[in-house]
């Protein structure tokens, strides 16, 4: 997960593919089908540390857009909010979280 740089987007030649968003019941919790990778694993306890201390809504749309690499648009539909919701939670969310992760030397404070 890199919260300096934002969600992965999705390219494409012309209008974006619409894809039908996944029922959220419990978003925090995921399996990673990734490999195995230690210096990772090192810094992502810490930041799922972290973002369990943010309101469970942040959680989710943190959740949804850095792990499970959801759009913001495609978020808003997959917990029926509204898109404006959507940015808010997440820019608050990532607000509160960088002078966590500063604090415990994942990222400087300025980064973003």
């Amino acid at each position: 997960m890199d919260l300096r740089r934002g969600p992965k987007r999705r390219l494409g030649s012309g209008r974006a593919k619409e894809r039908t968003p996944t029922p959220v019941d419990n978003p925090i919790v995921s399996i990673s089908s990734e490999p195995w990778n230690e210096e990772s694993s090192w810094q992502q306890w810490p930041v799922a540390t972290a973002v369990q201390n943010l309101p469970v809504e942040q959680q989710r749309i943190i959740h949804l857009a850095y792990v499970l690499q959801f759009t913001q648009s495609e978020i808003a539909k997959a917990l029926n909010i509204p898109l404006g919701t959507v940015k808010t939670r997440l820019y608050q969310g990532l607000r509160t979280l960088r002078p966590m992760l500063a604090e415990i030397g994942i990222m400087g404070v300025g980064d973003g």
